[in-house]
């Protein structure tokens, strides 16, 4: 028994569940299609065939006047698509930005850690230091002491500060080339 579409319709308006079971025979494999052919993921084309003959289904007491039962299931499929792909966008754009926001927490992370490296290095190269070097440079850089303010308090000549100071730089500006040529 032959019965059309409008028949099939008026059927599923009262609730007949066989009559969504002929729908379905007739017209899944073309929305199935339809939906592979713009989604190109065979889950999703299953899942849009579904939700379409279920939200047909559930919305059964709402349809009136479809003059072509073809063209009612093609829009439902095509507005299915469109939703999947706006979940898409979203999804990307959200992947996006966590993955952009990861390597910039990553980054952030990184150069503390690179900061914490510096100094410690700094740090350790300064305790390397022959003794009064290591005194007359901290006195110098830390405690914001003038040449001849450590000088005087160290009972030396300026001349030795200055030469402290300048091979502790250089050892530090050495360091510090090594540092770079690593990073």
């Amino acid at each position: 028994m032959d019965i059309s579409d409008s028949e099939l319709l008026s059927l599923i308006q009262r609730g007949d569940s066989g009559a969504l079971g002929m729908l379905y025979m007739r017209y899944s494999g073309r929305v199935r299609r339809f939906a592979m052919g713009f989604l190109q993921n065979e889950g999703d084309a299953d899942d849009v065939t579904h939700d379409v003959f279920v939200t047909l289904w559930q919305q059964r007491a709402d349809i009136t006047d479809i003059a072509s039962l073809k063209a009612y299931l093609f829009r439902m499929t095509r507005n299915a698509i469109f939703s999947i792909f706006r979940h898409r966008r979203i999804a990307e754009e959200y992947m996006a930005r966590a993955i952009y926001q990861s390597e910039e927490a990553s980054s952030e992370t990184e150069e503390k850690i690179a900061t914490a490296d510096l100094l410690d290095l700094v740090h350790l190269t300064i305790q390397s230091m022959p003794e009064q070097r290591r005194r007359i440079f901290t006195m110098n850089r830390f405690d914001h002491m003038t040449y001849d303010e450590i000088a005087t308090a160290l009972g030396i000549s300026r001349k030795t500060v200055e030469y402290h100071i300048s091979q502790a730089l250089a050892r530090l500006r050495k360091i510090s080339h090594l540092i770079c040529l690593f990073i």
